[in-house]
């Protein structure tokens, strides 16, 4: 009589694992078909690209586009605070010379230089300085002969100067006023148009 009752009771447990099986199957049939037979629209979206990584830097070059023609990149300095549109092809490279009037300095370099900064005689330059080195600088450009003009900056009404230094005719900006520094633009005569970019679209953040 226990042997019947223990075969029972192993058949119950067969018959419910049986079918526990068999419900299983069923479902995964029925998931599988479901799954196949979407409609081609549901199906998930291939080849989407990742949206883009936001990094917290001093600063970044971003690209963008102006007037849906040329190419162009923002730099921007979460620093100092300020930003301004270049093109593409041009690199900016921070801190490449030192001075004790500088406190932040920033040279472009054309597609011809192979982005190797020239310090001395940088194709573009925005230079942070101390107000006496600004006020100097404005002296020794006069001293210089140079032409002036207004040009607009962010706003601001500044002399723009046109002066030789070792025969090679360059241009400033001077000066914009950034808390207690000044902002020196600076650029060879022969990239006086990348020079006009970078005026048309500085303009300070905070």
């Amino acid at each position: 009589m226990n042997t019947l009752n223990n075969m029972n009771t192993v058949n119950k447990k067969l018959l419910i694992i049986l079918t526990t099986l068999i419900v299983l199957g069923i479902g995964v049939v029925i998931a599988s078909w479901v799954f196949w037979r979407r409609p081609i629209s549901e199906s998930p979206p291939q080849n989407q690209p990742s949206p883009p990584a936001v990094v917290s830097t001093a600063s970044s070059s971003i690209p963008s586009q102006t007037n849906g023609t040329d190419s162009m990149k923002i730099y921007t300095n979460s620093e100092f605070g300020f930003e301004f549109q270049y093109p593409e092809n041009w690199s900016f490279h921070e801190n490449t010379f030192y001075s004790p009037f500088s406190k932040f300095n920033l040279v472009g370099t054309s597609p011809e230089e192979n982005g190797l900064p020239d310090p001395i005689t940088p194709s573009i330059v925005v230079n942070i300085v101390t107000p006496d080195f600004a006020d100097g600088s404005s002296t020794s450009f006069k001293n210089l002969n140079a032409s002036t003009s207004i040009v607009i900056v962010a706003g601001v009404k500044v002399t723009k100067y046109e002066y030789e230094f070792e025969n090679l005719p360059r241009i400033a900006v001077a000066s914009l006023p950034l808390d207690e520094y000044r902002v020196l633009l600076g650029a060879s005569k022969e990239y006086e148009d990348i020079l006009n970019q970078v005026i048309a679209s500085f303009k300070f953040l905070k």
